[in-house]
């Protein structure tokens, strides 16, 4: 890939538009990629798409969190990552007749509290597609 390398005029009035975050963002990038490092797994996961097949052979995650990392999924819309993970929890584990509570709402079981979360956080593909494994198993 060949690279353009811009005069310095030009870097320096790019760098009098942009925000010190930004501007180390767009200008070093390998010192972005060091602090992400240090940065815990399930937090790389969410970044983005990039740092998460980096990252994927390394996730382990516990049968009894499972609820909670498919709702943190969901709140930020993440419908890959979704359909991914949904396919290997078992479907017994969505059915199961255990009550969640959330916001001050009761649920009768999993699937009905991640529809409602979808809703909420407007992730329409994800909430079509728990429609989708609803239907399918009843």
């Amino acid at each position: 890939m060949n690279e353009i390398t811009l005069p310095d005029e030009i870097l320096k009035n790019i760098k009098e538009y942009l925000s010190y975050k930004e501007e180390v963002i767009l200008f070093h990038d390998n010192v972005v990629c060091n602090i992400i490092s240090f940065l815990p797994y399930h937090e790389q996961m969410l970044i983005n798409n990039n740092y998460y097949k980096k990252i994927e052979d390394q996730i382990k995650i516990k049968p009894k969190y499972y609820d909670r990392f498919l709702m943190q999924i969901i709140k930020n819309n993440y419908f890959d990552l979704f359909t991914k993970h949904i396919k290997l929890i078992n479907s017994n584990a969505i059915f199961r007749s255990k009550q969640y509570l959330y916001k001050k709402n009761r649920f009768k079981n999993l699937l009905e509290l991640l529809k409602f979360i979808g809703r909420e956080n407007k992730a329409n593909k994800i909430v079509n597609e728990l429609v989708n494994i609803q239907q399918y198993y009843l």
